[in-house]
């Protein structure tokens, strides 16, 4: 796939015919509630470009999702497949809340505490929104030294049982 490509090219209406067919064997295949119902999927993802998803059936659609992950700038981001697969080689995967650390996550910080406002201090990296709203609550409560954290009605902090427990699966407003 190509950005050059026409971009928001439909072929077919989704679901497509290979989408439908592969959405079948993920209904039988795969647990769903989790994450609400598995028929409010439109596609089936087969490549992904910058900010492009090519589906099964040969439609290309604008990717608005892409602010999940490293994927604010862009999909298969060259330089980012290229940081990625050199760390893989080095280091492999360390566990580092158990384990280990290394001097780029250190090094990583200090860079970004150098550009942040004065009052941030410390950093935590973590890999997604509920892994950081699962921090945060813990922070909170360990800071505070209070069992409980007050969240606000029909806020949306996750899709992990805490961020579930302090919030809703949907952002709702609440009835007047």
């Amino acid at each position: 796939m190509s950005t050059r490509k026409t971009i928001g090219l439909i072929r077919t209406p989704p679901p497509g015919p290979e989408s439908r067919r592969i959405m079948q064997r993920e209904a039988e295949l795969l647990a769903h509630g989790a994450y609400g119902d598995l028929d409010q999927r439109y596609f089936i993802a087969a490549r992904t470009e910058a900010s492009l998803i090519e589906d099964v059936d040969g439609n290309r659609f604008i990717d608005f999702g892409a602010g999940w992950g490293t994927n604010n700038i862009g999909n298969c981001h060259p330089e980012i497949l290229a940081a990625v697969t050199a760390t893989l080689k080095e280091q492999g995967v360390v566990c580092w809340t158990s384990a280990a650390n290394s001097p780029q996550r250190i090094e990583a910080a200090e860079r970004l505490l150098s550009v942040y406002p004065k009052r941030t201090d410390r950093f935590v990296f973590l890999t997604t929104g509920t892994e950081a709203d699962e921090a945060a609550l813990r922070i909170m409560r360990r800071a505070s030294g209070r069992p409980i954290v007050l969240t606000f009605y029909g806020q949306y902090h996750g899709l992990s049982y805490t961020g579930q427990a302090v919030g809703t699966l949907e952002a709702k407003i609440a009835p007047t």
